[in-house]
């Protein structure tokens, strides 16, 4: 069963390439049909808005909320515990005559 799962959570996951592509098919389609809708002399706002479904399967840290792939999410939070564990103090600026 476990086994089961673990592949059928994989085979949800679409490739960054994949979603790349269709993102720029999707985007060549709509500048296709603004082309057409100008050439005809139609309006812009008659044309259905563009899809821009985009997923974002990245992790947000929750110290900084930077995003990070799962894998590098753990090391990222180490070291953005040390960093942000730190007293930041602002150097005094001197007044401009």
């Amino acid at each position: 069963k476990e086994f089961e799962k673990r592949k059928k959570k994989e085979a949800k996951k679409v490739p960054k390439w994949k979603r790349d592509r269709d993102a720029l098919r999707e985007a060549m389609k709509a500048g296709k049909m603004m082309q057409q809708a100008l050439a005809a002399g139609k309006s812009l706002a008659d044309l259905p808005p563009p899809t821009s479904s985009v997923p974002d399967d990245r992790v947000a840290c929750k110290l900084c909320g930077r995003k990070f792939n799962e894998d590098r999410i753990k090391k990222h939070m180490d070291i953005c515990k040390k960093i942000n564990g730190k007293k930041k103090v602002k150097k005094s600026t001197r007044l401009r005559r």
